[in-house]
Parts: structure tokens; C-alpha cells; sequence
């Protein structure tokens, strides 16, 4: 069978199955933006012998603040010729929350027709070559 090496306050918090081994929540989380609980986890065969393993289980807190964008609008000018790969402008938020919740991804909605994104930095970037006879203006939502 199985079960948690009674450390309180955290072992309050959680529950293991005797049989699966399976870890669930017991009790009320703590309200914290980030714990880190770590449990030590015994296993135990039919002849008595034991043997152990650390648990580290990471608690989030909410995810309480959107993100908020250094400018609504964004206004590039390009030209025709420029090459492939070219940034073109980035775009830059902030979030409020701490750690998972506060990390920014980037991308674009709908049609990106000539472009890309970097999820991470927010660059827009070139991804085709742009033609003015066809097409003078593109408005992305990011």
C-alpha cells in the first residue's frame, strides 16, 4: 500500500490511495500566488519492505489580472521589397500575476495573411514577400 509521510501543515492537504497510489487534494489550498509543498511518499510491499519517494507539488494561485498592452494600436510602414524575416514592430504586455498566470503569449487572431508572430517576444515579422499593386494595407489583430 501506499501512503504520505505525516508532515503537518501539509499533510492535511492532501489524501493518497492505499491502492493507486493517486494523490488528491483533502483539504483548502493555502491562498498564495505560489507554494511549493513537497511529500514524501511511502510504498510498502506484502513482505514490509519500504521504499520512499519526494512528491513536489507546485500551488498556484488565480489567475487574477489580464494582460494589459503597452499600446491599443500599432501602426507599421513597410517596404514591398522588404525581405522575408523582417520584424516589423513588437508588441509588448504586462501582467500582473506571478509566475505560470503572468507569462505572456503572443499570437495572432484570425487571418495572419503576409505575417507571423513570436509567441514570446511579440515580434510581428514578415513571412511573405508583400505585394502594393495587390494589396496596400493589412490590419492584424494580435
Amino acid at each position: 500500500p501506499y501512503s504520505l509521510l505525516s508532515t503537518p501543515p501539509q499533510s492535511a492537504l492532501f489524501t493518497i490511495h492505499p491502492t493507486t497510489g493517486q494523490i488528491s487534494v483533502a483539504g483548502t489550498l493555502p491562498q498564495l500566488d505560489h507554494t511549493l509543498v513537497p511529500l514524501t511518499v511511502i510504498a510498502t510491499d506484502g513482505g514490509g519492505q519500504k521504499g520512499s519517494c519526494l512528491v513536489d507539488v507546485s500551488i498556484f494561485g488565480d489567475n487574477k489580472y489580464p494582460p494589459v498592452l503597452e499600446k491599443r494600436e500599432y501602426a507599421v510602414t513597410v517596404n514591398e521589397n522588404a525581405n522575408i524575416s523582417t520584424v516589423l514592430c513588437t508588441v509588448r504586455a504586462d501582467d500582473k500575476d506571478l509566475l505560470y498566470f503572468g507569462q505572456i503569449y503572443y499570437g495572432i487572431v484570425g487571418n495572419a495573411y503576409q505575417f507571423k508572430m513570436d509567441p514570446q517576444s511579440g515580434d510581428v515579422i514578415l513571412d511573405k514577400h508583400l505585394d502594393y499593386e495587390t494589396r496596400k494595407s493589412y490590419r492584424l489583430e494580435v
